[in-house]
Order: C-alpha cells, then structure tokens, then sequence
C-alpha cells in the first residue's frame, strides 16, 4: 500500500486512478452510514487518509453526492488526528469508559 500511496504522490496516473477508485467505495460506504444513522461527526483514520492527501477530500465529495438532500450540510468528516495510534486510543477509551460506569468485572 505504502509504494501505491508514494507512486501516486509522485503523479503516478494508475496509482491515483487506484486510490480514487477506493475513495469512491469508501464515499458510498459513509453516504450509507450517513443515510441510515445520521452521525454528527466521521472521524477516518488510516494509512490512505494519512499519506494521501487527495483521498479524504475525495471520500467527502462521493459521499455529500449521494446522502439524502437534507443531510448533505450536516457531513462533518474529519481526519483522525492520532494517526497510527487511533486503536490503542480507542482501546483505551473502552476500557476507561467501562471502568467508570461500573461495567468492567474484576
């Protein structure tokens, strides 16, 4: 993925016709999640997001193209800002979530 990602930030046209392609799947992917459960905030995180600057800006376009018209000003999709440390984040998040309303067993 890494050598598609540098190819394609050189101006490798099949590079970037790939990754546009994958921005596309993962644009109607967010427009179906936005479409049924109408989140404030998507946060995307990963190796494209993060080393491909054109991906993001591309997923955003897809998706404001095919979300039902009275969302379309509501999509907020932001980068995660913590990079390759977003799961143990998040990991940490449940686990600190679930310690503090009593759920996590001893």
């Amino acid at each position: 993925m890494h050598e598609i990602i540098k190819a394609a930030n050189n101006g490798d046209e099949l590079s970037k016709s790939l990754l546009d392609e994958s921005a596309r799947y993962v644009g109607i992917a967010t427009a179906s999640v936005v479409n049924l459960l109408k989140p404030e905030i998507l946060v995307m995180g990963g190796v494209l997001v993060n080393e491909y600057s054109e991906y993001l800006p591309k997923v955003k376009e897809i998706a404001q193209s095919r979300v039902f018209t009275s969302f379309t000003n509501d999509i907020v999709v932001l980068p995660c800002t913590y990079k390759e440390k977003a799961g143990v984040v998040g990991a940490g998040t449940l686990i600190l979530e679930k310690y503090f309303n009593g759920s996590l067993e001893k």
